[in-house]
């Protein structure tokens, strides 16, 4: 039998106090502090991007492609194809890595804006990072990319029409992405260990979403589950024709009303016969943002580093009561993590109660139905990452 699933995680299961349908209504308005808010940003007196963008171009823009050779045209060489792990094949210019650096370096995102260093509190992060490896950030990304495309992007075929931009999924869960705030709050990772930067080496497809409803199921699913403190890792993608323009962004949080969004030259992609798949991954890298990666030789400086931790670091005593988050969506589905005891703990914490004519351990099974229905669904088949 098919489970709706608002009838689940939106219906009130636990009573103490309610006031209206919602499984977040029962729960205390206590603070996020997973989520990033207006309420929580640093007032900073923003100098424009096209200042900033003046800027960059002084101090960072070379002929030279960051230790790797570049051709006539402005694309990387073989050299950095093969410390990418991109295809033999593969053209991706330099101004698109230019423009990530630009984004790590010079515009405020989800990384840098909680890492200080300037005094005046002019820019957000500008001296963070004291090296960017870009050949493993693309490495990274391409790996993920190569995942959700397959059976759109085919070795051989050299140009991608509109139809099969079309194909593209909508989005994606994951698992083994190795997000270092969520780690430290799950007491997987010590203070002394944190740096704030994302690891996505290992990281595998689990889920794909190929139609609306998909998307909107999957977006209620993030919401009711945050609810309960399981933690979802994905991301909703947009491959639209416009998404293939440089002038066409992808918003991010607060960063897109400032104009901060990623941004790279698209038109060094443009072909009349088609788009290319280095266009489609650089629209992919749009989706993601283009933030740089933990790994190989990317690291910041010590300054951004203690700033990072001093602002993240949480006494036990804070954490237990914030209880924020407990697992995530793929250990729960794996039966890694129990989910009977995060719900148990989640009315500990919030002084619940359970209905009279309600179990935990039936509660427990009616949320997983859900999840198991929805895993049947968008489930991808997982192969070895090389």
């Amino acid at each position: 039998m098919k489970v709706s699933y608002n009838s689940i995680l939106t219906k009130q299961h636990y009573q103490k106090h309610t006031k209206s349908e919602g499984f977040a209504n029962f729960l205390p308005n206590t603070p996020n502090i997973n989520s990033i808010s207006q309420a929580t940003i640093p007032k900073n007196d923003f100098v424009s991007s096209s200042s900033i963008d003046s800027l960059y171009q002084a101090k960072f823009t070379s002929q030279e492609g960051y230790g790797y050779s570049v051709d006539a045209k402005g694309f990387m060489g073989a050299d950095f194809n093969k410390a990418a792990g991109l295809p033999q094949d593969f053209k991706i210019h330099k101004s698109t890595l230019d423009a990530i650096v630009l984004h790590n370096q010079k515009h405020p995102n989800s990384i840098n804006f909680s890492m200080e260093t300037k005094k005046d509190n002019q820019l957000f992060g500008e001296d963070s990072f004291a090296n960017i490896d870009l050949a493993d950030t693309i490495k990274q990304y391409y790996k993920i990319f190569d995942q959700i495309s397959a059976g759109v992007i085919s070795k051989g075929k050299e140009f991608y029409s509109n139809e099969d931009l079309a194909k593209m999924p909508k989005g994606y869960f994951s698992k083994d992405k190795k997000i270092e705030h969520y780690e430290y709050l799950m007491g997987r990772m010590t203070s002394d260990e944190l740096d704030g930067l994302t690891d996505r080496s290992n990281e595998k497809i689990t889920h794909i979403f190929r139609t609306t409803q998909d998307v909107e199921n999957a977006r209620k699913l993030i919401n009711d589950l945050s609810d309960i403190n399981v933690e979802v890792n994905g991301n909703f993608l947009d491959f639209s024709p416009e998404v293939m323009t440089t002038e066409h962004t992808i918003p991010y949080m607060w960063v897109s009303s400032a104009g901060y969004d990623f941004k790279p030259d698209m038109s060094v992609y443009d072909n009349e016969q088609g788009y290319t798949k280095e266009q489609i991954f650089v629209a992919f890298l749009k989706n993601e943002q283009g933030l740089v990666l933990q790994g190989g030789t990317t690291r910041i400086t010590d300054e951004a580093r203690n700033v990072y931790r001093d602002k993240l670091i949480l006494t036990k005593q804070d954490r237990s009561e914030i209880g924020i988050p407990k697992a995530y969506y793929d250990e729960i589905l794996s039966g890694k993590k129990d989910l009977k005891d995060i719900l148990a703990r989640i009315l500990k914490l919030r002084n619940l109660e359970l209905k009279k004519d309600q179990t935990l351990e039936g509660l427990a099974n009616k949320i997983m139905d859900v999840l198991k229905e929805f895993d049947e669904r968008t489930k991808v088949s997982l192969k070895p990452i090389k």
